[in-house]
């Protein structure tokens, strides 16, 4: 897309440390280490792609997570951050590497919640999480009823398919 920013930075092709098919990783510039993932394809949210895409974005995630820690020496976690905001106009991960006293602060200030919100709000996302690790089942394609009928045929006694049933060997 020509008007999407990120777009125009990936065609670029400048500081890539992966590229496959799927995805692409270049470094970002918010602390040494930082890398940026972006899916190729065009897209401002995460539910835009489909489910094989956005697996592989995130298996992308955390090779990129793993290869900074080991390549840099790495001291302390990593955070892994998802822009699915549509002014950002392109999904992109963030993977940006701690160390001690990099001062980047991730915090925020939470709020309080009473009791009976905390246990309806975490019993309304549990409902919608049992479908989590199943796949949607495929309709398999059922014969037309005239296909069904013709099939039913009554097998006189003489027929061969039911003549071998009683021989006796």
């Amino acid at each position: 897309m020509a008007e999407c920013k990120k777009c125009k930075l990936l065609e670029k092709k400048e500081n890539i440390v992966y590229e496959d098919d799927v995805a692409i990783a270049v470094l970002g510039d918010a602390a040494i280490g930082h890398v940026k993932v972006y899916p190729k394809k065009h897209v401002a949210k995460l539910e835009e792609l489909d489910d094989k895409e956005a697996e592989h974005l995130f298996i992308v995630a955390s090779y990129a997570a793993t290869m900074v820690f080991e390549a840099l020496g790495g001291q302390g976690g990593t955070n892994i951050l998802v822009k699915n905001m549509p002014e950002e106009q392109h999904v992109t991960i963030d993977v940006v590497p701690r160390t001690v006293g990099d001062d980047l602060n991730f915090l925020w200030e939470p709020k309080e919640l009473e009791e009976d919100q905390m246990s309806d709000a975490g019993n309304r996302i549990k409902d919608k999480c049992d479908f989590i690790g199943h796949k949607k089942e495929e309709k398999k394609g059922e014969a037309p009823k005239a296909l069904k009928e013709k099939g039913k045929k009554e097998l006189s006694e003489d027929s061969y398919l039911v003549k071998h049933l009683k021989r006796i060997p």
